[in-house]
């Protein structure tokens, strides 16, 4: 009977908390006359929920680690909060209200919560009372009419006498950049090693905002432990 319950009461929190949001990352160019995007968010459950959406900007320490200070007078949300009946969606409109004419893009986070209240449930006759949230965090980027990501590696050497050690990369250009088209590559007095996918975990696939310096510890390649000043340098794929 033990498995049964535990059964009913996964089913339970699928069905009361599934909400999606999408997309999960937009760009909008106001200097072209965009001044809006569009986001989607559907209640996947068979029970009406409350959603509430905000905005803040998205800072990143050189560890990945994120910031999001509230964002005042540069957007409008609507509708900002809102009861989605059971396998409903309902269209968000996002609309920038900040500078127009920049230079470097700008990075915000759009944030939907589920809302601790009780909703009325029409089908049952009777309230669900929310306790566990669900909360999705949205990728939203303003981005300059002209400009691209240039990548700096500023680390051009290490000693690899650890487990690990830490690769040092600046995005200087405009515009974010995902690294998911360069390998790291290690040479030791002309033994080379190339670092692909699977031994940059933590740093492949990972976002680097324009203007700013990230840190990425990659694990030693075990053919080049204790060795000293190894040269590094970035390798874009060619696919």
């Amino acid at each position: 009977m033990k498995w049964i319950s535990s059964l009913l009461l996964i089913l339970f929190f699928f069905n009361s908390y599934a909400f999606k949001l999408s997309p999960m990352s937009q760009s909008l160019t106001p200097g072209d006359g965009e001044q809006h995007m569009l986001f989607n968010v559907q209640n996947k459950s068979s029970s009406p929920i409350a959603v509430e959406l905000t905005i803040a900007q998205r800072n990143m320490d050189e560890w990945g680690k994120e910031r999001h200070p509230e964002v005042e007078d540069q957007f409008i949300i609507f509708p900002d909060q809102m009861i989605i009946k059971a396998g409903q969606k309902r269209t968000v409109k996002v609309t920038y209200l900040g500078d127009k004419n920049i230079s470097v893009e700008k990075a915000y986070r759009l944030i939907a919560e589920q809302l601790p209240i009780e909703v009325a449930n029409q089908d049952k006759k009777k309230r669900t009372n929310i306790k566990i949230l669900l909360k999705y965090v949205a990728a939203v980027y303003v981005s300059p009419v002209k400009g691209e990501s240039e990548l700096e590696l500023l680390t051009s050497s290490v000693d690899l006498d650890a487990e690990s050690f830490v690769v040092k990369v600046k995005n200087k250009g405009a515009l974010h950049h995902i690294l998911n088209k360069h390998h790291v590559e290690l040479n030791s007095a002309g033994n080379k090693v190339l670092l692909e996918k699977k031994a940059l975990k933590g740093m492949f696939g990972e976002n680097l905002l324009a203007g700013k310096v990230r840190n990425f510890r990659i694990k030693t390649p075990k053919s080049l432990r204790g060795k000293r000043k190894v040269s590094l340098r970035l390798v874009e794929i060619s696919k």
